[in-house]
């Protein structure tokens, strides 16, 4: 009875064992293919492998890898938070077998996840933690382009600029180098530095073939020098260039690029066409949270700036899509990185206030912004001279001049912004100042 029992026990526990190594290895071959969809750029098929394997992995007793890639399906989903929480689980549950390897990585996502989810100064400290442990080194150059990301969005450039040249040294193919440049730009538009992008990018010193990204970055810098014809030609050239330079990303890069000739074609006064780009980005957007916020936000602007629609209604819906994003502000822990997240949202809403006729409002918008150190270098001159323009609707002229003048102290003498300063200032030269 004994030797039975002994057998059973035996029987049972080889059966356990085998039918969790089964679940382990069908949840091993989702996460393979969840990957390989990756690659392919099939959003689907990769959220369903994904999860089916986090599903197999916790049958299987192994918490660290189905909280990964748990992390994975909701990073996917746009639920960055969730993901960065999950990718901490991970790192808690590691199996044994897992080596420095896979921690690198897990520390590099939970960065990634931070940073995308708008909590820069919590992704800054993660970025201090992946750099400690070098963990960066084993994803190549895309592993220092995020470290750079998460130095570089909260102002930390001398940091940024390191790491971007240890991309750079790590570079394998042209598509590569494009990702490299393109972040290097975006620090320089971080900084206002528009006249060194368009120079680098009108020699082609740095092959602006090579992504759409750059194209991007290029466009984006015509346009903060107000030379909106060439800048709607190079955005037009990015979204073909992007299927080709950009195929894992090719979707939201497309409708990013959509969404920068759109507001292009705002400051022409194009509204039709504006319109009709942003809804068309608009579905292929929707996984990213912060889009739910940008495109209603650029919508409003489109339908005040085209003077069609001054009505109470036009100016309720501002006004609602602004308490949204102030509900969304206070859900973050660090100020600073609310305001740095929905800044230019709120710059869209004001200028949508101002030119409904509610410039209260729109200073109302804008104040936020002043503190926090919100704003980086490139934005300052925006905000700036948008706060000149409330001013002087609310006739404080005084107040207005001191925010032209200091958008031609702080700004390049190309941006728009200072060449706006200037008229604007020499529309009311002479005229007596407030009392």
């Amino acid at each position: 009875m004994n030797t039975l029992l002994i057998i059973a026990v035996v029987a049972v526990s080889v059966i356990g064992l085998l039918l969790r190594y089964g679940n382990w290895i069908r949840a091993d071959f989702h996460d393979a293919r969840a990957r390989h969809f990756t690659r392919q750029g099939n959003v689907a098929e990769k959220q369903k492998h994904y999860r089916r394997a986090a599903e197999l992995w916790e049958i299987a007793g192994e918490r660290g890898l189905a909280a990964r890639a748990l992390a994975n399906w909701h990073n996917n989903n746009g639920d960055y938070l969730v993901a960065a929480e999950k990718y901490g689980e991970a790192l808690a549950n590691a199996p044994g077998f897992a080596g420095s390897k896979h921690r690198s990585l897990l520390l590099m996502q939970r960065m990634l996840s931070l940073w995308q989810a708008g909590r820069y100064e919590a992704a800054n400290v993660a970025a201090r933690a992946v750099a400690s442990e070098n963990a960066a080194e084993g994803s190549g150059a895309i592993g220092y382009r995020m470290l750079a990301l998460a130095f570089g969005r909260v102002g930390q450039f001398v940091e940024a600029e390191r790491f971007i040249e240890e991309a750079a040294k790590r570079e394998q193919t042209p598509i590569e180098a494009g990702r490299t440049l393109a972040v290097r730009y975006l620090f320089k538009t971080y900084q206002g530095r528009f006249a060194e992008i368009i120079k680098r990018c009108e020699s082609d010193e740095a092959g602006t073939e090579a992504s759409a990204q750059v194209l991007q970055n290029y466009a984006g810098a015509l346009s903060a020098v107000a030379r909106f014809d060439e800048a709607a030609e190079v955005y037009r050239a990015g979204i073909i260039q992007a299927p080709t330079s950009d195929k894992m990303t090719a979707t939201t890069t497309v409708a990013l690029l959509q969404i920068g000739l759109a507001l292009v074609e705002l400051e022409r006064g194009n509204h039709a066409e504006a319109r009709a780009l942003l809804e068309t980005a608009a579905p292929l957007l929707e996984s990213l949270p912060l889009m739910g916020y940008y495109l209603p936000a650029v919508r409003v602007l489109s339908d005040a700036l085209s003077g069609n629609d001054a009505s109470d209604a036009l100016r309720a819906r501002i006004l609602a899509e602004r308490g949204r994003v102030r509900e969304a502000m206070e859900t973050y822990p660090d100020p600073a990185d609310g305001k740095r997240h929905y800044n230019e949202i709120l710059i869209h809403l004001s200028r949508a206030l101002l030119a409904v006729g509610e410039p209260e409002q729109a200073l109302q918008t804008l104040e936020p912004l002043a503190t926090d150190n919100a704003l980086l270098p490139g934005s300052l001159p925006t905000w700036h001279f948008w706060r000149g323009r409330v001013l002087e609707a609310s006739g404080n002229t005084n107040a207005a001049r001191r925010e032209y003048n200091r958008v031609i102290e702080i700004g390049e003498p190309e941006n728009r912004y200072v060449k706006d300063a200037r008229t604007w200032l020499a529309a009311f030269a002479g005229n007596a100042p407030d009392a």
